[in-house]
């Protein structure tokens, strides 16, 4: 749908109403952070010499884990009932699990937001009359990521002088989240296609940093 912004009908204001474009159900996040139970004054190895604790103590782990479900968007037709500042959304007459969201490359390469995208496609119809779909009723693919980091503090002078080593994976699995399909056309013949992703690959970042 084009025309973001616009009332479809202003007979029929109700006619578009729905979620919003940046709508998302569950967001789910995290942020972890655990200090390892080795080295001088912890739980193992308390009494460990000074030359060890270098190596071993001191030692800490985070995570920063996000889920969040997709993002909803319309589907959309080559027909202009209300207006042409929009193309009027497709009526779903098929099931909705034809619709939910399960990203995965087709057998010709392609990457779909949907199991099977004929099927999808064949669960729509085009507007009856002036009768159209639901605005935004679709939901684009979930998106997961992993941020994982270790990090040491090295003790140079008393409490007062240390040296701070890190070591910092940013999407951490290199797991892709795609965004929303780039063809929501049920006419176009590539119906749910994704061509972008909204997660960038697997960034590694290390860092030395005094601290006094």
């Amino acid at each position: 749908m084009g025309g973001y912004g616009f009332i479809c009908d202003v007979v029929r204001p109700t006619e578009c109403v729905g979620n919003s474009d940046f709508d998302q159900k569950h967001i789910i996040s995290g942020n972890l952070l655990y200090d390892l139970p080795f080295g001088r004054g912890q739980a193992y190895g308390a009494a460990m010499p000074m030359w060890a604790n270098q190596i071993v103590g001191g030692w800490s782990i985070s995570a920063l884990p996000a889920w969040h479900s997709g993002i909803a968007y319309s589907s959309a037709t080559s027909a202009f009932v209300a207006g042409y500042a929009n193309n009027a959304p497709a009526i779903l007459v098929g099931n909705k699990s034809d619709v939910t969201p399960h990203a995965h490359k087709t057998a010709d390469g392609t990457v779909s937001v949907f199991a099977d995208p004929t099927k999808a496609a064949n669960s729509f119809i085009g507007p009856v009359g002036f009768k159209i779909g639901g605005r935004n009723d679709l939901r684009g693919p979930n998106y997961v990521n992993f941020d994982l980091g270790v990090g040491k503090d090295f003790p140079i002078y008393g409490d007062n002088l240390k040296l701070k080593f890190r070591a910092d994976a940013f999407n951490a699995f290199n797991h892709a989240s795609f965004d929303n399909p780039s063809s929501n056309d049920i006419t176009s013949g590539n119906f749910g296609a994704i061509t972008d992703t909204v997660s960038n690959a697997r960034v590694l970042q290390l860092a030395l940093r005094v601290e006094f």
